[in-house]
């Protein structure tokens, strides 16, 4: 084939994707599941196997799972899984695997087989039995956990019970490595700790203020004051400020940054926002708090954002919460233990790569209550807000504040901004 044809025939196998992206199969439909991954787009047809409703099954909790936990390389790896499980059934199966589905005992032996074999098809040592054993778990753990959804008990328990192969050699098996891992968490922590900085100089600076009737209108600190008091609004900012001309060199930086000018019709939105960020926390700001309970409690971002003050029990080493799967309803109750406190190492020792910051680095109980404690004022002024922690305020493009649970899209930034 040349390389015109053979793109042509890509690039209408793409179309033919997003086309079935943007339509997408409703559960238990025929037709391609397809999932887009930064570009790239993954598909799954039940209709390519002879056990297509097995197939079928597998692939609606695939789908749904990477939108709901927003997974993002590991999509692939439960596609593979789907896939060597579904070649497998047919196989073994020959004429009846059609039959095959998560609704009856009857593919109990089949699953049992499937994973002890899957060592055969990889190097000795190699972690990827495991991985392929764990991803084709979880999905069917997913889809027990939906209320309208049946699976047989029997594959049900097998599904929670302990991987029947090895977990190989000590690599990791994430879409992170180790140090990847160790990178994230040190600069989540430093996030955390410049966006606690930054609201205590906030404070700080608003209770050396006055009224800006009584001071000005072009101070910070007086500003700062009639905000966090309530005695001024943001609209107030826009209707009382001078022109640009006659801000300080303090309140143009503090609006559009060091050694920078607003731009004259943002100016007043800038300054109201930055103003706004020195006394509470914002969007950006929750996303390093998202990265250390992910961390510190290996579930997903949907439920460490899922729970509300009422959830946390505070325990006098580790903490407790009631975690949500929004999707099946279902509640989680886990306990969450303190570590041990390391033993730092000697002073210029940064052979072992270890974090040495003087801040907890993977407690769940230290991310808690350092996001209760931060978000406390927003979720004061946000009382409707009660299942979730997540909480910021923003300043709208006409003036207004909302005070209300997090939008992670709402910003898009890096820790090192």
């Amino acid at each position: 084939m040349t390389t015109s044809r053979r793109k042509h025939r890509n690039g209408e196998e793409r179309r033919r994707l997003l086309a079935a992206l943007a339509n997408p199969v409703p559960p238990g439909g025929l037709g391609p599941r397809v999932v887009q991954l930064r570009g790239n787009l993954l598909a799954l047809d039940p209709a390519g196997y002879r056990c297509s409703l097995l197939a079928m099954q597998l692939a609606d909790e695939w789908v749904e799972y990477v939108a709901a936990a927003s997974v993002t390389s590991q999509a692939k790896n439960y596609r593979q899984a789907i896939d060597q499980l579904c070649q497998y059934v047919d196989n073994v199966l020959g004429l009846g695997a059609d039959k095959a589905s998560l609704t009856g005992p009857e593919l109990f032996d089949t699953l049992v087989k499937w994973e002890l074999s899957l060592p055969e098809g990889y190097a000795p040592g190699s972690d990827r039995p495991y991985a392929m054993a764990s991803a084709l778990r979880v999905l069917v753990i997913r889809r027990d956990d939906h209320p309208d959804r049946v699976v047989a008990p029997v594959l049900a328990r097998l599904a929670r019970g302990s991987v029947l192969v090895a977990s190989g050699s000590a690599t990791e098996r994430d879409e992170f490595t180790r140090q990847e891992k160790r990178a994230m968490v040190c600069a989540a922590w430093v996030s955390v700790h410049a966006s606690r900085k930054r609201l205590d100089e906030g404070w700080a600076l608003a209770a050396q203020g006055r009224h800006p009737q009584q001071g000005s209108w072009t101070c910070a600190s007086d500003l700062l004051w009639g905000l966090a008091h309530e005695e001024i609004t943001v609209a107030d900012i826009r209707r009382y400020m001078p022109p640009l001309h006659e801000w300080p060199l303090e309140l143009l930086e503090l609006a559009a940054g060091p050694g920078k000018t607003p731009y004259p019709a943002m100016a007043g939105i800038q300054l109201a926002r930055r103003l706004f960020a020195r006394l509470y926390p914002t969007s950006f700001d929750l996303h390093a708090f998202r990265v250390l309970l992910m961390d510190a409690t290996g579930y997903t971002s949907e439920e460490v954002t899922g729970f509300g003050e009422a959830d946390v029990e505070l325990l006098p080493k580790g903490v407790r919460l009631t975690l949500l799967k929004n999707r099946a309803g279902k509640l989680r109750h886990r306990a969450f233990r303190d570590q041990t406190p390391p033993v730092a190492p000697a002073q210029g020792d940064r052979s072992g790569g270890q974090l040495t910051v003087n801040w907890p680095r993977r407690e769940a109980s230290a991310v808690v209550r350092q996001l209760l404690d931060f978000t406390a004022r927003v979720r004061a002024k946000a009382p409707h807000v009660t299942n979730t922690l997540f909480v910021a305020a923003a300043v709208r493009p006409d003036y207004t504040v909302a005070f209300d649970r997090w939008n992670p899209t709402f910003v898009r930034a890096r820790f090192s901004d």
